[in-house]
C-alpha cells in the first residue's frame, strides 16, 4: 500500500467557490489524498483518492488517468477502472472546474481551477504509487456511535 498528499488549492479570488460565492482570499489549502494498494500474488492495482473539493466530475478523473498514462513509470497501470476519486463536498473550494449544468452558476470552467484539481490529484496519486509498501489492509465492520452530527439535530426530533 502507498499514500500520497498533493495541493488542489488553486486559484482563491475572484473565481466561484462551489457555495457559489466569490473567493476573497484563502482561510485553509485544499488538497488530495491517495492511497493505491497493489496485490502481491497479481500485481493489481487499486486507486482511492480523496479530494477536497464541492462535487465529482468526470472530466477530472478522465484527465487525471489521461496525466497518470501520460507518464512513462505508469503507462497502463491506471485506467477507469480501478481509479477512484471521491469528493469530500466542501462549499469552500474552488468550484469553477465543473462542467454541465452544476458548472453553469459558477460561469463554466476556469483553466488554472481545473488544473489545480487535476494536477495534484495526479500527483497525490504518483506520491502513493511511488510510495509503495508492504501492508495489510483490513475491513471492521461495526456501529459507530456518536462520531458525527448533522447540521441541524433539531430538524429530526
Amino acid at each position: 500500500m502507498g499514500v500520497g498528499i498533493a495541493d488542489t488549492t488553486g486559484p482563491v479570488v475572484e473565481v466561484p467557490l462551489t457555495g457559489w460565492k466569490m473567493g476573497t482570499g484563502l482561510l485553509q489549502r485544499c488538497r488530495a489524498r491517495a492511497f493505491v494498494w497493489r496485490d502481491p500474488n497479481t500485481a493489481t492495482v487499486v486507486e482511492f483518492a480523496s479530494v477536497d473539493a464541492g462535487r465529482s466530475s468526470q472530466l477530472v478523473t478522465d484527465m487525471v488517468v489521461k496525466k497518470l498514462n501520460n507518464e512513462e513509470k505508469l503507462k497502463g497501470i491506471f485506467s477507469i477502472k480501478n481509479v477512484l476519486i471521491s469528493i469530500t463536498h466542501s462549499h469552500s473550494a474552488v468550484g469553477a472546474f465543473e462542467t454541465g449544468l452544476m458548472g453553469l452558476p459558477m460561469g463554466g470552467v476556469d483553466e488554472s481551477a481545473l488544473n489545480a484539481i487535476v494536477d495534484g490529484t495526479y500527483l497525490a496519486i504518483k506520491r502513493a504509487y511511488d510510495n509503495l509498501q508492504p501492508a495489510a489492509t483490513r475491513l471492521v465492520k461495526g456501529r459507530l456511535e456518536g462520531a458525527s452530527i448533522n447540521r441541524s439535530p433539531s430538524a429530526y426530533k
